[in-house]
């Protein structure tokens, strides 16, 4: 029995129409003697609700065998990610494109993004390499990915092709294909590697918001190699030359500085709402009480000594409290080590681990991550919720039938692949959100 392959990424960091992003994946099924072929593609879309995007049939010789639609990760009120996982025929393994409908992204977006291109250029014929009909890169996404614009933030390289390929990313340009985007404008503050390695570079000048980001995704061969059509025709293809390419889409979120926006934790502190600077103010106040009290009690040097003494305790005491409630803000952080304020990794501890298991086994991925200074908030008048080292959410974009358990920074993932499964690469993309 074939071995199955796990791809896990760690990424450190989310209505109807409302598109969030997406990922298309395609393989080939089988091949019949009169040309024909049989193919599975598998897109991931997320809708601020959930709801299932199709493609449709690129040409009359379509056939659709089924199209089955299955939820992945609901977050009520921020984003639903469904995976669809349509099964075709067409007369011949020729090239062609898939698009989806007319959809447009949740509004408004910061660099004015508005409708939706969203095409993979399927590619199915025989490689002289393998021997096997060709796949696309296989690759997974959240749909929003949250991070602190104060800090250079990287996600890792993500993406992997089950042939061997060289997987390599830009960013969509309707100059190559107008079918990439319409609206094509790039978040200034991220960049992207030829290796699929973005990088967020801090800026206080870059506008809060939310940012649609329009990746293409292609696998290029690592030698020339030659791709057999079913009625014969061949193609050679060298190694500067693209044998397919999938849309890698998503949400990239962040707000500003201190003086922006603070979380209140504490209900009882009201003077305290907002930045760090505000404690200079707490404590001036703080001493000038001390001083009408040391005033009134000076009656005796003992008594005067003693209040001192207590005076100053109380004081520092205070302070330490302020800071442990104000420093909490929901994108800029004073500290951007990975573990303090930003989750960092505790298990699995590279950016990508491999985990081969076998058809109907279970498989568990336990994740921990720590955020020594960040705490799970709410801004709720009716609760106080101080609570320390507490993470917010576990959001992960995985196979069909994944789930989650666990909380509090301590996680695991289960699994069971089904005959389906058999022989494939399932990314499985995961972000520990802490505030």
């Amino acid at each position: 029995m074939k071995r199955l392959l796990l791809l896990l990424l760690f990424i450190l960091c989310c209505d109807c129409s409302e598109f969030q992003g997406g990922v298309a994946t395609f393989y080939h099924q089988k091949s019949f003697q009169n040309g024909s072929v049989e193919m599975e593609i598998r897109h991931k879309t997320s809708f601020k609700s959930c709801t299932a995007a199709h493609f449709s049939c690129p040409s009359e010789d379509c056939l659709t065998l089924s199209y089955t639609d299955t939820l992945i990760y609901n977050a009520t009120g921020s984003f639903c990610q469904m995976e669809s996982v349509w099964t075709r025929t067409a007369l011949s393994d020729a090239p062609f494109v898939l698009n989806l409908g007319a959809y447009q992204w949740t509004s408004p977006t910061v660099n004015e993004v508005i409708n939706v291109s969203f095409s993979a250029l399927v590619d199915l014929r025989n490689r002289s390499d393998t021997g096997r009909p060709n796949n696309s890169p296989q690759a997974t996404v959240l749909p929003i990915i949250r991070v602190p614009w104060n800090c250079d933030t990287y996600f890792f390289p993500f993406g992997s092709d089950p042939d061997g390929d060289q997987v390599e990313c830009r960013f969509a340009d309707k100059n190559i294909d107008p079918s990439e985007c319409e609206q094509c404008t790039r978040p200034s503050m991220l960049s992207v590697s030829s290796s699929c390695t973005l990088s967020v570079t801090s800026s206080s000048s870059s506008a809060q918001g939310l940012y649609a980001v329009q990746l293409v995704m292609e696998d290029f061969p690592r030698t020339q190699i030659t791709l057999t059509q079913t009625n014969g025709t061949q193609t050679v293809k060298n190694t500067s030359q693209s044998l397919s390419k999938i849309p890698v889409q998503f949400l990239l979120s962040g707000s500003g500085t201190c003086t922006d926006r603070a979380l209140v934790v504490l209900k009882h502190l009201p003077f305290w709402h907002k930045c760090p600077s505000e404690l200079y103010v707490v404590v001036v106040v703080v001493v000038v009480v001390v001083v009408v009290v040391v005033v009134v009690v000076v009656v005796v040097v003992v008594v005067v000594v003693v209040v001192v003494v207590v005076v100053v305790v109380v004081v520092v005491v205070v302070v330490v409290v302020v800071v442990e409630v104000v420093v909490v803000l929901e994108a800029a952080v004073t500290d951007c080590t990975a573990g303090v304020y930003v989750p960092g990794a505790g298990y699995p501890p590279y950016p990508k681990t491999y985990f081969y298991i076998q058809v109907n086994e279970a498989l568990q991925i336990n994740i921990t991550a720590q955020a020594s200074m960040s705490i799970f908030s709410s801004v709720s008048s009716e609760e106080p919720l101080h609570q320390e080292l507490w993470m917010s959410e576990l959001v992960f974009s995985g196979p069909n039938g994944m789930t989650k358990s666990g909380s509090g920074g301590q996680y695991v993932l289960s699994w069971s692949p089904v005959e389906l499964d058999d022989g494939r690469l399932h990314p499985v993309c995961y972000s520990v959100q802490a505030v």
